[in-house]
């Protein structure tokens, strides 16, 4: 409606949004393309319609272009490897001119190089971690983005994994045994994929018995070792080593070292069977470990205790026990038993057993016989000699026999003595002993003795005694009965008794005395007595008769004798009687003999009557009286032991004596004095009073001094005043005093101080005015003046004047004092010494400005932003004023900033805020008085710490291993920190099982153990001051595979058939596989027969099979984060097993990292099948001429295949066409019967339960030699009067190969001179079947026999040929002779080989029937492995099959 005209054109106005840029198009349509702009950017567009001219532009319209693909590659290609099979690829995206889009992913192609493998990965990000590279490969990658399409790569990028652990064994494993402790090991690198880096060593280990002997590590591919177990199976394996690591170790290899003499000995030595002569010895072989080899036999050596003769004795089998005879009964006997293989091994610990007793067989040894009295012997003697005793001497038997009772009896003792009792005196004894073990041996030769003479039987007759003194009787008796001495009486004994005290004692007397007078006896005083004779020894005793001895003077003073005090002039003395023993009569009265110690006066008093005690009067004081008693019976006795009693003290009678008075000092004086009069004393002095008068006051007090102190100070008198004092002993009482005595008190200091007044000048000097002490305070002359001046009242400065006496007023300026400071002044007057201080007085000096600083200075910081400063005034003494104000100045150390402030002078502390958290402020602080500002003193004061505002910075975290990861970063910027930094809070997301934790470090840096292999984590960082700040952003990481740490699980095996089995297993759980399942492992061990237990040498793993992880073998997915539940069986199977054998079979499962835990062994034992391989070791030896033995041993474990029921033996004659079969179950065959020295091939094959399988290689052996059969057909021609010529055939039965025919004859006639001179059979070899023999003697008849030698000797002689020799003129008729013998001998030659052909045939015929026969076999019973050397047989040539072998 507004067109206004005719449209002409159209212009376009476009506006490129992201550059700004303006294009401007002209059309003369309503549409038109426009070309030639930038994918994926906005343009905003206009149009405006032109008639004459433009109209108005259109509202524009935002256009936006489609993406494209982008038109550069991303660029800054960066790759850093994490672990050995994976890297963390970076880049920067194309700019964004280039991106022409949205850029969604990056396309990433990934080439292995040593392959040429290509894979190619995705990213949505500007980095990509490539897992699952193989170690220590080359790869190159390219990238291209992609928005709505791929863009162009860029270029390639190169790099190489790092080294890791080798993931393969090394291979060609073997082991050369040196000798029986040594061995060489060697191997080949692992396969070039496997190795994963540059191999830099090995790692081998060597077990024995599942225990590891050694773990080495080593450079070369060789190793020996020379400290093994003699005869043990040693495994070894071998991993190889990278700089990453140890990698996987090989299968195990073993080998077993040679033979050696035992290491230990025989245990458990015991015996079986013992007797006295005879013991059974056993013991158990060494253990197998200290066996070092097979053993052959046992060596014994037996030590006899005694003697200590050695005997060894050795087995000839392995049979372990030995009997051994001929010991000595009831000995000791020491046994060492060694075992022997190649040679002796150690001897066992001494086992010691003793033979059992026998009876003794000798009799004891030294029989002594000793009188103990006459009815009593001893007897002793000593055991048998040791080597008679044969056992313990359980007891002696002692015979006792009596000449006069013509008796005898036996005792019984265990020990080597015998007390033989209720003898009779003077009777004659034999006595014999024998000793007893379990038997009774032979008595020793008898000893004799005769006993002695005994006491009498009989009683003294007649008794009687008589009182002679007081201290003597006279006894008197008659003999005992004669009849009843028995002996001569050569003693009387007489036996007292003191009836009173009960006192016993003998009195002897010669034997021809009938009395005695006994003598000390106690007077008046019964007593009993008896007496007996006696002969060697005393007889019975008489009865008690009883006599009194006569009365005497006491012979003991009174008892107890006492004294007691009455007053000081009189005492009373008591006292007891005499004991009753010492009494000696009737008591009459006492006498007392007093002695006085200080007059040594004695005198006696004598009671009139038998009282026990006395008062006596008119003694002196305090008198010491000792007095004894006497008791009176028909005279007196003997005193009792003096007694002192004391009369009681009085008061002295007498003043102290020599007194005397000094005075010490102005206040004290000294007294001095001696004690009174000794005997007027009238007791102990106990104390001195001293009376004391101050005459000029009148004052009087009384001193009591000890008493034993004769002197006394008297102190706190006043100087130069005069006492009066007198002194008095006391002791239960005051005594007199002495007469007084005066004494004056020295002259003292003044008591009185001067007057004084003190007053300032200037800041520096003070004005001391003073008047001297009142007078009557002075004490004496003045001579100077004590000025006491104290500084601040503390510092003492005082001073001495002594030039300023008199009694008018003193005055002196006081100059160098400190500004501002308070003084005390007190001053003394000094007459012999300084008197008291007068009052004190106080000044100050003038203000000055302070010469010093504040002290004490001090900053604490109230939080992150304020601080508050404390401080003490300037010390005293350089304060010189009042501080009026303290000026601060804060110096801010990180920014260098002042800032200044000021407090009056009574605040000691400033509070500032708005301050930095944990930044140094260095504070200034200065005092001012009203004079000046004096200097400062300064102190550092640190803001508080606050949480960090900033987190930290360049986080980073690499894979250390599968389980451990290192994470780094930087702390926060210095302005962020706010405090230090004491802790980091690590937070850890484990993103596979959605766990968190966190983990606390001081350090940077912090290593994170036990993490999964193959989980992905999240990390992330803060710091903390006094609290934790903000998080960092987040990094991730994977970690590296790791070895599955999990058996498989439900392992089967299936047998398909004899040789072949199908295994099957579960995967372990999927959180033990640790990375990709890359392969399973069978391992299948070949233990050994089923039905056997010896191993041998087999016992190895004979291969093992591998299964790749491709989904065309596996039934489960082998990553775990795509695996699927439940798990599937994966199986396998495996063919060309052995028949027969036990198979243990495990499986592990492997990542990428190596192998995982093996699992359980499960053993499975293949069928049985017919024997695939012969005996082994076969062995023929020819014994004899007619028997062979045949030994050999199993076949091969491998080629048995069941268990073997016997062997079957093929002999086969060479030279026939005949064979036999032998069964037998032995390892060895004995054959008899065979045909002398002929030839057999031998060979054996085993049977089992499924069949006979192959024979072994035929062996040939022929027979031994024998005797020859005896020549045939012997004919002989004379050839003249002195020369025969013989001949002959050889044996029909050579029984080996002829190597001589001796000829044997002798020459006879019937004449006796010949018969004398015979001189025997004549002797002569041919090799030959023919022989001329010459020299014969003429007329005589020859006989001629021939028998042939083998190696065996020679054999039998042919039958004799006789022939005449006739004398030389009878020779014409020799020729008819001869015909006639000829013919004749030819008649007989053809009969006897007649018999001869006949007996050939029936030999013949009898052979054939016994070789159609089995020969019977001997022994059936070989021992195994028989080692005997075998005989090859001979080669016969051509020349052994003649008859003739010459």
């Amino acid at each position: 409606a507004k067109i206004n005209g005719i449209i002409r054109a159209y212009l376009i106005n476009i506006s490129e949004v992201e550059t700004g840029k303006l294009f401007h198009f002209q059309t003369n349509g309503t549409e038109t393309v426009i070309s030639g702009l930038h994918p994926f950017y906005t343009y905003l567009c206009t149009v405006a319609a032109q008639t004459i001219g433009a109209g108005p532009y259109s509202v524009p319209a935002v256009i936006q272009l489609p993406e494209d693909a982008p038109s550069s590659s991303p660029n800054q290609l960066t790759v850093s490897s994490i672990n050995s099979t994976s890297a963390i690829l970076h880049w920067v995206p194309p700019s964004p001119e280039h991106r022409n889009g949205i850029i969604r992913s990056y396309l990433i192609v990934l080439t292995e190089e040593v392959t040429q493998t290509v894979f190619q990965e995705q990213s949505t990000k500007t980095m990509l971690v490539v897992k699952f590279l193989h170690p220590f490969y080359v790869y190159s990658f390219i990238i291209a983005a992609v928005t709505t399409k791929a863009g162009p790569f860029s270029n390639n990028l190169t790099f190489t994994t790092l080294e890791d652990v080798p993931s393969g064994p090394p291979k060609n494993l073997l082991a050369t045994v040196v000798n029986s402790t040594s061995a060489v090991l060697t191997w080949s690198p692992p396969s070039m994929d496997t190795q994963n880096g540059l191999i830099i060593g090995y790692s081998v280990s060597l077990t024995a018995d599942d225990d590891v002997i050694l773990r080495k590590e080593i450079k070369e591919r060789e190793i020996e070792f020379r400290t093994l177990n003699p005869f043990t199976v040693y495994f070894f394996t071998v991993a190889a080593i990278t700089s990453a690591g140890t990698g996987q170790d090989s299968q195990p290899y073993s080998f077993l070292t040679h033979e050696d003499v035992p290491s230990g000995p025989p245990i458990n030595i015991t015996h079986k069977e013992l007797t006295s002569t005879s013991v059974t010895l056993s013991w158990n072989p060494p253990p197998n470990s200290q066996s070092n080899g097979i053993l052959q036999h046992y060596i014994v050596t037996v030590e006899e205790e005694t003697t200590l003769s050695t005997v060894v004795a050795s087995t000839n089998t392995t049979h372990t026990e030995l009997a051994i005879g001929s010991l000595h009964p009831y000995y000791v006997y020491t046994f060492r038993v060694a075992a022997v293989t190649i040679g002796t091994g150690p001897f066992s610990e001494k086992y010691t057993v003793r033979t059992l007793e026998d009876a003794p067989s000798g009799p004891p040894q030294n029989l002594s016989v000793v009188t103990v009295n006459s009815r009593t012997l001893l007897l002793s003697w000593d055991p048998p000699i040791p080597e008679e005793q044969n056992g313990i001497i359980e007891q002696y038997i002692v015979t006792v026999s009596s000449t006069e009772e013509e008796d005898s009896y036996q005792l019984e003792t265990n020990f080597t003595e015998l007390k033989i009792t209720e003898l009779h005196p003077h009777y004659t004894y034999s006595l014999t002993v024998a000793a007893v073990t379990i038997a009774t041996g032979p008595f020793c030769e008898p000893q004799t003795t005769t006993m002695p003479q005994d006491a009498p039987t009989a009683k003294p007759q007649h008794p009687s005694g008589i009182a002679i003194s007081s201290t003597s009787i006279e006894v008197s008796w008659e003999p005992p009965v004669s009849t009843k001495q028995n002996g001569f009486i050569r003693f009387y004994r007489i036996k007292m008794v003191e009836l009173p005290t009960g006192k016993v004692w003998n009195v002897s007397q010669t034997g021809s005395y009938q009395n005695k007078i006994v003598t000390s006896l106690h007077p008046f005083y019964d007593y009993n007595w008896t007496v007996a004779a006696e002969t060697v020894k005393v007889g019975p005793y008489t009865e008690f008769f009883t006599t009194k001895t006569l009365e005497d003077v006491p012979s003991g003073a009174p008892l107890d004798v006492s004294g007691s005090q009455v007053n000081s002039t009189a005492l009373i003395f008591s006292w007891g009687p005499p004991s009753p023993e010492k009494l000696n009569g009737v008591l009459r009265n006492y006498i007392l003999k007093i002695l006085v110690a200080e007059s040594a006066e004695e005198y006696e008093l004598e009671t009139n009557s038998t009282e026990s005690q006395l008062t006596v009067t008119g003694l002196h004081p305090h008198y010491a009286y000792t007095c004894a008693v006497a008791a009176v019976t028909v005279g007196g006795g003997p005193f009792s032991k003096p007694i002192t009693t004391m009369t009681p003290e009085d008061a002295p009678h007498a003043p102290p004596q020599n007194p005397f008075g000094e005075a010490l000092n102005s206040s004290t004086i000294f007294i001095s004095w001696t004690a009174p009069v000794t005997d007027k004393q009238n007791g102990i002095i106990r104390f001195y009073k001293i009376k004391l008068l101050e005459v000029a006051t009148g004052k009087s007090w009384t001193v009591v001094q000890a008493y034993d102190h004769l002197e006394v100070v008297i102190s706190s008198l006043h100087p130069h005043y005069e006492y009066e004092w007198a002194i008095a002993a006391e002791t239960v009482a005051i005594g007199p005093f002495t007469n007084t005595i005066s004494t004056m008190t020295l002259e003292d200091v003044p008591s009185g101080p001067p007057l004084i007044v003190f007053t300032a000048m200037d800041s520096t000097s003070l004005l001391l005015e003073w008047n001297p002490p009142n007078l009557e305070l002075q004490n004496g002359v003045i001579r100077s003046y004590i000025v006491r001046l104290i500084e601040n009242g503390n510092k003492d400065i005082s001073f001495t004047l002594s030039n300023y006496t008199g009694q008018s007023k003193h005055s002196i300026i006081i100059t160098d004092l400190h500004p501002h400071y308070r003084y005390s002044c007190a001053v003394a007057a000094v007459t012999t010494g300084p008197g008291p201080f007068s009052e004190v007085k106080h000044a100050r000096t003038h203000e000055s400005i302070p010469s010093g600083p504040p002290h004490a200075v001090q900053g604490y910081a109230l939080n992150s932003s304020s601080i508050v400063l404390a401080w003490s005034p300037p010390l005293p003494e350089e304060s010189n004023g009042v501080i009026t104000a303290y000026s601060v100045q804060v110096l801010e150390i990180e920014t260098g900033r002042v800032f200044n402030y000021s407090t009056n002078g009574l605040l000691l502390q400033l509070f500032i805020t708005s301050l930095h958290p944990y930044y140094k402020y260095n504070c200034s602080i200065a005092a001012e008085t009203t004079v000046g500002k004096g200097p400062s003193n300064t102190v550092q004061v640190v803001t508080s710490q606050e949480a960090p505002t900033g987190t930290p910075q360049n986080i980073t975290a690499v894979s250390i291993s599968t389980s451990l990861t290192i994470l780094q970063w930087q702390p926060p910027h210095l302005k962020y920190r706010n405090g230090e930094i004491w802790q980091y809070v690590v937070s850890v997301t484990e993103m596979d099982t959605g766990t968190d934790f966190e983990l606390f470090n001081s350090a940077t840096e912090i290593q994170i153990e036990g993490l999964h292999p193959f989980y992905t984590y999240l990390f992330k960082v803060a710091a903390v001051t006094i609290d934790r700040g903000p998080f960092s952003s987040t990094i991730s990481i994977t970690l590296p595979e790791s070895s599955p740490s999990a058996a498989v699980n439900d392992l089967k095996v299936e047998v398909l058939s004899s040789k072949s089995v199908k295994v099957s297993w579960l995967p372990p759980e999927k959180e033990h596989w640790n990375g990709i399942i890359t392969n399973y492992t069978i391992y299948y061990k070949r233990l050994g027969p089923v039905s056997g237990d010896n191993f041998g040498p087999n016992n190895e793993v004979l291969d093992t099979v591998s299964i790749p992880n491709t989904k065309q073998t596996l039934a489960n997915d082998p990553n775990p984060k795509l695996v699927s539940h439940p798990l599937h069986h994966e199986e396998v199977l495996l063919e060309g097993l052995e028949e027969y054998f036990l198979y243990e079979f495990s499986v592990d499962a492997a990542t990428s990292a190596g192998t995982g835990e093996v699992s359980l062994l499960l053993a499975v034992g293949m069928p049985a099948s017919v024997p695939s391989g012969p005996p082994r070791d076969l062995e023929v030896e020819a014994l004899s001429s007619t028997s062979l033995q045949i030994t050999w041993n199993s076949p091969a474990l491998l080629e048995q295949n069941g268990v073997i029921t016997g062997y079957d033996v093929k002999l086969e004659h060479h030279e026939k066409d005949s064979s036999t079969l032998y069964n037998t179950v032995t390892y060895s065959l004995h054959l008899e019967g065979l045909e002398k020295y002929s030839i057999h091939n031998v060979s054996v094959a085993a049977e089992s339960e499924n069949g006979i399988g192959p024979y072994t290689d035929v062996i040939q052996v022929q027979t031994l030699e024998d005797l020859p059969g005896p020549p045939r057909n012997l004919t002989g021609k004379i050839i003249n009067s002195t020369t025969v010529f013989l001949q002959w055939k050889p044996p029909l039965n050579p029984n080996g190969n002829l190597s001589e025919y001796q000829v044997i004859y002798y020459g006879e006639d019937s004449s006796q001179e010949y018969k004398k001179n015979f001189q025997g059979n004549k002797y002569l070899t041919s090799f030959k079947t023919e022989l001329a023999i010459k020299q014969l003697s003429p007329g005589l008849q020859y006989s001629f026999q021939v028998r042939a030698k083998t190696g065996a000797g020679f054999g039998e002689n042919s039958t004799s040929l006789v022939l005449n020799i006739m004398l030389e003129k009878d020779h014409e008729s020799s020729s008819v002779l001869t015909i006639t013998f000829a013919s004749l001998s030819g008649v007989l030659c053809l009969m006897i080989l007649l018999a001869v052909v006949i007996i050939a045939a029936v030999t013949y015929f009898i052979k054939k029937k016994l070789r159609s026969k089995h020969y019977e076999v001997t022994d059936s019973m070989v021992i195994k492995n028989r080692n005997r050397d075998s005989r090859s047989p001979s080669t016969n040539s051509d020349s052994e099959k003649t008859e003739t072998p010459f």
